[in-house]
């Protein structure tokens, strides 16, 4: 009985940590729409989002990483976006992590520069699918643009989770 009761008490652990984080990714992505009007350029976001997948790859690994980011895309794009919304976020979102993951095995690369790759391939990604999916390629002319923006909302969001991640020390409130 009592083995039953410690499975139980953990699988509600779990599916809190998941609703926990997910539920502060589906707030930091509601706060960001609202402040579109700060940065005048189109389809240039502080990627708020980034810093809870920087924090939950190196506190909790990467699948847990993963499903948080893939179940924030999928929802928003449902609630919010439509389909080919939720295209492009995929496609950003899935090859920016599989970047950050990378970078962040190799042990060669701080937090800040795990966040930067992440958010210029999470560009690059979306403009090669708007390429695909528009049959434009001068859409490929808007990507310097973009991988400035990357460059510059990476190093925040990077600097951000990294001070996150060793002082706030996270773990200890999810284990």
């Amino acid at each position: 009985m009592i083995k039953k009761q410690k499975r139980t008490e953990k699988s509600a652990y779990i599916v809190a940590k998941y609703a926990a984080f997910l539920s502060l990714m589906l707030i930091m992505s509601y706060i960001e729409s609202q402040f579109t009007f700060l940065i005048p350029i189109q389809g240039i976001k502080l990627g708020l989002c980034n810093m809870v997948v920087l924090i939950a790859l190196y506190t909790y690994g990467a699948g847990f990483a993963l499903v948080i980011n893939v179940a924030r895309i999928l929802l928003m794009g449902l609630l919010f976006g439509g389909v080919y919304g939720m295209i492009y976020s995929l496609s950003g979102g899935i090859a920016s992590f599989i970047v950050m993951y990378l970078c962040k095995k190799t042990n060669l690369f701080s937090k800040m520069c795990v966040s930067i790759s992440g958010a210029i391939v999470h560009n690059i990604a979306q403009i090669a699918v708007a390429v695909i999916l528009l049959k434009n390629t001068g859409i490929i002319l808007y990507l310097p643009v973009l991988i400035i923006s990357g460059v510059l909302t990476g190093s925040l969001i990077g600097i951000a989770g990294a001070q996150l991640c060793e002082k706030i020390k996270i773990k200890k409130f999810f284990t």
